[in-house]
Order: C-alpha cells, then sequence, then structure tokens
C-alpha cells in the first residue's frame, strides 16, 4: 500500500520527535550538562524579603584589627559578647566557633604580669602550665563553657562524625572531631552540625539540614530554629532523599530535599556596605554588626531593642577558608555564617526552592518539541524560525523567573537545546523531503510556465494569484494556417505527433519569455503573459514571444525535411499566424468544484483571438491590437494596419502589424513603411487621389507584393469614385471571427 504525502509527513514528524527526545534523554539522563545548568540558573537569584530577621555578629577586619587576631584570643572573648547580646533577650545565640581543645592563649596583660613578678624561669614556667594545662580548662575557657551551660539560648557547633553505620542515609566522609566536653551544652538540640557541599561549579546552593546514624545530628541551622522555637523535644517524622519531615516540638516542618540537601532560597547578597547603620536600617531581613562592637557592649549602630526574640549569629566574616561561592553574589563570596542565616531564613520562611525533576524536564522538552515542529510544518520558514525565537525566550525569560518565584528552578539548558536539535533536525528532514517534492513540482508547473515563474511561484517570492482578480495582461493566440486540410491527409498518430512536435518547440518559447500556456485547442495556443505571475512588461513579452515563434518555424520545417511521420506520410509544411492583445481581465482559477482551470476572461481574450483569424483578412502574421502596440512603443517596431471593428463589438480597434525588436529595420523596409505612412494620412484625410497615386507609384510599382498597400490602393479606387458619408468613421467592419 502507497502512503499518501500526509501519512508520510506524520510519520517523518513522529520519527523526529522520538528522534530529539532520545537525544534530550541522553542529555538529561547523563547530566551532561549540568555544569551550564548551575551558571545559567544562578541568574535566577534574586534578593528577597523575610520574615525571619537574623542579626549576624562578625568577626571581621575591624574586629581584628582592634582586639587581633582570633588565634591570639582567650575564649573569655566569646563569652563577654554572648553575654552582651544576651542582655537584649534574643530567641537563640548561633556560635559559628568550635573548640576541641583546652586554650593554650594568656592574655597579653597577664603573660606581662607573670614575666614582672617572677623572679626564676622555673616558676615562670609553673605558673604558665597553670594557666594552659591542656587537660583542664584554664579561667578564660572556663568563662566560655559557664556561659554555655547556663546560657539556654545559646547553639555550639562541631564537625559531624564519620562513624555511622553502613545504614546512614547521607554517606559523607567528614573530617572527624569532637568538641571538648565543657562545651557540649547539656540539651543535644543545642549542638549542631557544620559541613558545606559545593556544587560542579564550585557554588554553594543547598545545605544539609541533618545526617542519621546510631544518633540524630541536626545542623548548625536546624539547631539554631530548634531553640528559636523552644523545640526540646524535636523529632525526626520522616526521611528520604526527597524530604524530611520534623517535628519541632509541636510545629511541624516538611522540606523538601535534593539528594538529602535543601535548596537554600537566598534572601540577600553579602552584608558590604560603607555606612553599616544606614544598611542596617534599610535592610530589616539580614542585620550586621562587627563583634568588636558586641565585646564593647556597642550597639548604637543597630536597634538593640529590636534584638528581643531575634535569631543572632556569631562567626568569622572576612575572607578565608569559611568562604563560599554563591549564586546570588558573583562579586564576593559569602561567609559560612551568612550561610547558616540563608538557610535558617529558607525553612522559617518556608521558601522551598527545589530544581525540576528528570520526568519534568523531559515532559517539558516533548512539550517545546511537539510546539516547535507544529510551527515549523504549519508555518512559512521565517514566520517559523520566528515563532521557534519567541517561544524560546519566552521559555527562558519569562517561565524561568516566575517558576523560580514559585520555588521551581527549571532546566534552562536542555530544554532550550532540544529545540534547536528539534528545529534542526525538523528543517534537515524537511529540506530533504519537500525539496524531491518540490522539484517534482517545479518540472510539472515548468511544463506550464517558464523555470524562472515556477522558481518564483514555488519560493512564493512573486505575486501569484490563487483566486479570482482583475489584472492588466496581455494574450496570444496561435493557429496553423489551413489546419483542416492537413488534417484531413494525415493518420491520427501522425497528426498527434505533428502537432506534439510542434507544441514543444513553440511552448519552449513561451515559458522562455514568461508566458504561460493556458490551453490548446486543436493546433491552437492560447497564452497568457502577467498571470499568474504579475508582470509589467507582458507586452513586450508576449511581442518577443512571437517574433521568436515565427523565426523558429523554418528551423523546424528543416528539421522535419526528408522525414515520415509514423503513419508513413511526410512532414507537411506550416504556417501560422499569431494575435495579441493587451488589456485589463478577469483571471483565477475558474470553472467547477470538481474540475478548475486557470484561465482568463474578458473583451480583450476575444478581440485577441479575433486577431488572429484577421490576420486571414490582411495576409500577415503578427496583428497586435492598439493597447498593444502603446505599451511596446519604443521596443519594437510596428506598422499601422487599420481601424476594425470585430464581430459582437461597435468599437473600432486599431491594428498594428507586429515586424520587429526596434531599431532593427532594414533600409528598405523603412522606406516601404515611410511612404505607407504618407498615404495612410492622405487617406484618413479623405484625399483618396492622392493616397492611391503614393501607393500605385511609390509602394505597389517597387513592393507589388505588399498585400496592405493593395488592400488601401483597392479602397482608394472605390473611394475616389463613391465618396464616403461625411459623418464615416473609418471602420472596417469584421465578418466572421
Amino acid at each position: 500500500m502507497t502512503l499518501n504525502q500526509k501519512t508520510k509527513k506524520q510519520i517523518g514528524i513522529g520519527a523526529i520527535f522520538v528522534v530529539v527526545m532520545m537525544l534530550a534523554g541522553w542529555l538529561v539522563y547523563g547530566k551532561l550538562l549540568d555544569r551550564l545548568q548551575l551558571q545559567v540558573s544562578s541568574l535566577l537569584y534574586q534578593t528577597r524579603q523575610s520574615g525571619t530577621p537574623i542579626l549576624i555578629v562578625g568577626v571581621d577586619q575591624q574586629t581584628t584589627d582592634q582586639m587581633g587576631s582570633t588565634a591570639s584570643w582567650t575564649r573569655d572573648n566569646y563569652a563577654q559578647a554572648i553575654q552582651n547580646i544576651s542582655k537584649y533577650n534574643p530567641a537563640v545565640i548561633g556560635l559559628d566557633y568550635y573548640f576541641t581543645t583546652a586554650s593554650k592563649v594568656i592574655p597579653t596583660a597577664k603573660l606581662t604580669e607573670i614575666l614582672t613578678d617572677t623572679e626564676s624561669t622555673a616558676d615562670i614556667g609553673t605558673r604558665l602550665s597553670q594557666l594552659t594545662g591542656s587537660t583542664e580548662l584554664n579561667q578564660y575557657d572556663q568563662s566560655l563553657a559557664d556561659e554555655v551551660k547556663d546560657n539556654t539560648k545559646l547553639v555550639m557547633i562541631y564537625p559531624p562524625r564519620t562513624d555511622f553505620s553502613e545504614s546512614n542515609l547521607l554517606k559523607q566522609n567528614f573530617i572527624s572531631a569532637q568538641p571538648l566536653e565543657a562545651f557540649k551544652p547539656m540539651d543535644k538540640t543545642r549542638i549542631g552540625l557544620i559541613n558545606v557541599l559545593t556544587e560542579a561549579d564550585g557554588s554553594v546552593r543547598k545545605y544539609i539540614p541533618l545526617m542519621l546514624g546510631d544518633e540524630n545530628y541536626l545542623s548548625l541551622g536546624m539547631a539554631v530554629i530548634a531553640t528559636y522555637l523552644n523545640a526540646t523535644d524535636m523529632r525526626i517524622v520522616s526521611y528520604s532523599a526527597n524530604k524530611v519531615e520534623i517535628d519541632f516540638g509541636g510545629k511541624i516542618i516538611k522540606i523538601p530535599l535534593n539528594n538529602y540537601q535543601m535548596m537554600i532560597n537566598f534572601a540577600e547578597k553579602n552584608l558590604h556596605a560603607e555606612s553599616l547603620k544606614q544598611a542596617n536600617e534599610a535592610n530589616k531581613n539580614m542585620q550586621y554588626m562587627h563583634f568588636v562592637d558586641a565585646y564593647n557592649d556597642n550597639f548604637s549602630d543597630i536597634d538593640a531593642a529590636a534584638l528581643a526574640g531575634k535569631i543572632v549569629l556569631i562567626g568569622p566574616y572576612v575572607q578565608n577558608n569559611d568562604n563560599y561561592k554563591v549564586p546570588i553574589d558573583s562579586d564576593y563570596r559569602m561567609a559560612g555564617v551568612q550561610l547558616h542565616a540563608e538557610a535558617i531564613q529558607t525553612v522559617l520562611d518556608q521558601a522551598w526552592l527545589r530544581d525540576m525533576s528528570t520526568f519534568e524536564a523531559m515532559a517539558v522538552i516533548g512539550l517545546l518539541a511537539a510546539l516547535v515542529l507544529l510551527l515549523i510544518y504549519k508555518l512559512p520558514i521565517l514566520f517559523a524560525l520566528i515563532g521557534v525565537a519567541v517561544l524560546s525566550a519566552f521559555y527562558t525569560l519569562m517561565v524561568g523567573p516566575w517558576a523560580f518565584r514559585n520555588g521551581l528552578i527549571i532546566d534552562l539548558i536542555n530544554p532550550p537545546v532540544a529545540v534547536i536539535l528539534t528545529s534542526i533536525i525538523a528543517y534537515a528532514y524537511r529540506y530533504l523531503t519537500e525539496f524531491r517534492q518540490k522539484t517534482v513540482a517545479a518540472d510539472a508547473l515548468e511544463k506550464y510556465v517558464n523555470k524562472e515563474v515556477a522558481e518564483k511561484v514555488l519560493e512564493e517570492e512573486a505575486p501569484v494569484v490563487t483566486g479570482v482578480e482583475k489584472r492588466e495582461i496581455s494574450v496570444i493566440f496561435t493557429d496553423i494556417k489551413g489546419f483542416t486540410t492537413i488534417s484531413e491527409k494525415l493518420r491520427p498518430v501522425s497528426l498527434v505527433t505533428l502537432l506534439n512536435e510542434y507544441f514543444e518547440v513553440m511552448c519552449a518559447i513561451i515559458t522562455k519569455n514568461g508566458g504561460t500556456v493556458d490551453k490548446y485547442e486543436g493546433d491552437a495556443i492560447m497564452a497568457l503573459f502577467g498571470a499568474p505571475v504579475a508582470s509589467t512588461e507582458h507586452a513586450a513579452q508576449a511581442c518577443a514571444t512571437a517574433l521568436e515563434m515565427r523565426a523558429a518555424l523554418p528551423a523546424l520545417q528543416e528539421k522535419w525535411a526528408g522525414k515520415t511521420l509514423p503513419g508513413g506520410e511526410a512532414y507537411p509544411e506550416i504556417d501560422f499566424r499569431v494575435g495579441i492583445s493587451s488589456g485589463e481581465a478577469v483571471i483565477g482559477n475558474i470553472g467547477s468544484s470538481e474540475h478548475l482551470s486557470y484561465t482568463a476572461i474578458g473583451d480583450m481574450v476575444n478581440l485577441g483571438s479575433r486577431l488572429e483569424s484577421a490576420n486571414k483578412k490582411y495576409q500577415t502574421h503578427i496583428m497586435i491590437a492598439g493597447p498593444t502596440e502603446e505599451l511596446v512603443l519604443g521596443k519594437y517596431e510596428c506598422r499601422y494596419m487599420d481601424k476594425i471593428r470585430v464581430k459582437g463589438k461597435d468599437r473600432g480597434v486599431m491594428i498594428y502589424e507586429l515586424i520587429c525588436p526596434h531599431g532593427q529595420l532594414s533600409a528598405e523596409q523603412i522606406e516601404l513603411i515611410t511612404l505607407y505612412n504618407k498615404a495612410i494620412g492622405l487617406y484618413y484625410e479623405k484625399k483618396f487621389v492622392e493616397s492611391l497615386q503614393v501607393l500605385e507609384t511609390g509602394i505597389l510599382s517597387r513592393w507589388p507584393q505588399d498585400n496592405l498597400s493593395l488592400i488601401y490602393a483597392g479602397r482608394c479606387e472605390v473611394l475616389k469614385r463613391y465618396p464616403p458619408a461625411d459623418g464615416w468613421d473609418f471602420i472596417y467592419t469584421m465578418e466572421g471571427k
């Protein structure tokens, strides 16, 4: 069974869709473009308003400039700052520092005192050992240890353990370290893990909320939230790679996960401002103060009264190992303490983010691929390309940000790549298939119009008539002289062969000059110029065609000389006449609902047919109407013939004999036409005697076979004897067609 074109196209489109989905699946499941997706999706992150204000107390450059490097600090510095902050009754204080050993640091003032007051070197060593013992806390450590045990709002951190069982849901190898026992809060919910995992592009986008092992281990952020919500009996309701459900003392929060990690919905960029007070007044999401100010109990840069019930995080805020590249800020690396703050705000605001799943990505790719195929196969190429570009831009620039605002990070790379692949494959397939169809159509169309016109029609570059309209065109009618007599002498097979060979030559000339063969009627040819493809040179094209057809006849006769037709007859000598008319006609597809024919109808079409027949009366070969002569004036040499009234018409029309292109008349032809025009002028002045004299003595004495001169000589002979009435219009009425 042969498939029709529609079915073939549908199968081709289906095959393209399958190929695109296979390639897209390879990209998506193989994560080949994930790094690029991460980089592009970073552009989606924007600051947002958080409902969870947080104060960050940063151990920054200004702090170390005034207090010295943290390596030189005693731990009562931390205790002092915590005590000063606690006076303003914050909900929780998270300390992003961990202490795994007893301190060996001695304040400079104390060291000076020992060196000054102690006489012997041995005594100095003894006193220093008492202050820096590795097994017991010194007095400076003890102040922080007391603060940890007494301050129920303080959350500490330590690196996570690595001795988890094989059933551990999140298998990662972390640094193993334990805090000194004195720095462990009594409430285990106030101990938080810290760890940061980077993505393929080196950025941090996710946060580990907890880890399961022999015990449950919360991250610093989750431990801060537990304390913030007074959840001393916090418990894990459910936990999987995609979601964790935590009961914070009666408040259940469901956190969507991506491979056991939570997406951070950043609320702020890095906290950098020339005027800290001005920045804090403008930014209520996340405020900042220098650790040295907290240590000195100087809260002038913030609204200290607003600290009540607020979350406070203390941590390093300088460019060191605890700084990370983040998608929301390409200019600065974000301090780890702010990463914890951003994660806390994400959870408490429930501003969840998640990546598009593999299934969702493939579904989107399938939808976009289908839309692209629809555009490509339903619209012209230019409009289809514009549509594909608009579709891609809409998905990337409109859907992407909208989805992000609603908590979904869509795949911004694989679907557009799939759109490009679909377009390339579809256009390649369309080119290979439709080019072949177009070639077949062009070959068929070229049998009716010339090759250039056919190409323009198929490429939709020319104004092609698809309905019915009025347009100025030119029409040619040709007819073989004495064809009835010729046909009677030939067998049918010979007659058809003769006509086919004749039509082959003549129609090739018609199409070469931009004409369209309208129909054949026996031996007659009707051709249109200026339709279906409009042309301002339709009259000149028709004249050129007529002259070339006449010029091709001798060569055709020479080809036939001495040859016989299939029926055994010799090729007859043939001659033909041409009638050309120009003017407005109705053109288009005319006929019944079952059969249409592209043609032209109107008075000018009928006139062209009458002019072809009128050649018999004047014994000329190419006769053109007055409107045609006006259109080719200066392009072709024409000889005035007469003013006639064809059958069925009352008005007369001027007719001309088409001779040759402009400037190609011989000297003899110029002399003949000059004398002829002089005689015609006298004729229309009703000076018939003078006109007859010019015709007889000037023309017929030298060119006795000039039929037009013979015709007018005969008229003058009659009219000089029988002068016409005063109202005579000089129009000759043609009898018959």
